[in-house]
């Protein structure tokens, strides 16, 4: 099987909501946002150097034969985005833990249809911060959650409060 095409169809409809989403409001803050914000060093993973651009800032944690890509990208949303992407979370997708509140992130995972344990793990922090960590099959779900949790989403949380006032959490 190609671990690339494992979650096509769930697939697509996670594209189809963030599509959908970006194109009812705008990322002007991405430029500032991305390069305000670095993927950490993780104990247990060499670390590729962190690529970026414009609109995201990425890196690779390798651990033996897995590698794991960690993207950050800046996707703020209002109240009603971040509604549908609670909903459609919550209705299609086994959730995560987080080290935020349900009304400050939200993240699930996609998991290997024949091995649960080997997940993606996606977070949308209410915020603005999306959060992609995919090992395409090979990552274990606890390695994912190991890594978002390096991440420091309740420190982000209160950064882009700092920094962005004006994007009021519920």
């Amino acid at each position: 099987m190609n671990p690339r095409g494992m979650w096509s169809s769930r697939s697509r409809r996670f594209k189809a909501l963030l599509l959908a989403l970006g194109h009812l409001g705008g990322c002007a803050k991405s430029v500032v946002a991305v390069k305000a914000t670095a993927l950490p060093e993780v104990v247990g993973f060499v670390a590729s150097a962190e690529e970026r651009t414009t609109h995201y800032a990425r890196r690779v944690y390798a651990r033996g034969s897995e590698a794991i890509t960690v993207t950050l990208a800046w996707f703020p949303l209002d109240d009603t985005k971040y509604a549908e992407w609670v909903r459609m979370s919550t209705e299609a997708y086994p959730q995560a833990t987080l080290d935020v509140g349900p009304a400050e992130g939200n993240g699930f995972y996609q998991c290997h249809p024949d091995q649960p344990d080997r997940c993606d793990l996606l977070i949308q922090l209410r915020c603005g911060p999306h959060i992609e960590i995919r090992g395409v099959g090979t990552a274990l779900k606890a390695q994912a959650d190991q890594l978002a949790k390096a991440l420091d989403l309740a420190g982000r949380v209160r950064d882009c409060q700092l920094r962005y006032p004006a994007t009021p959490l519920p």
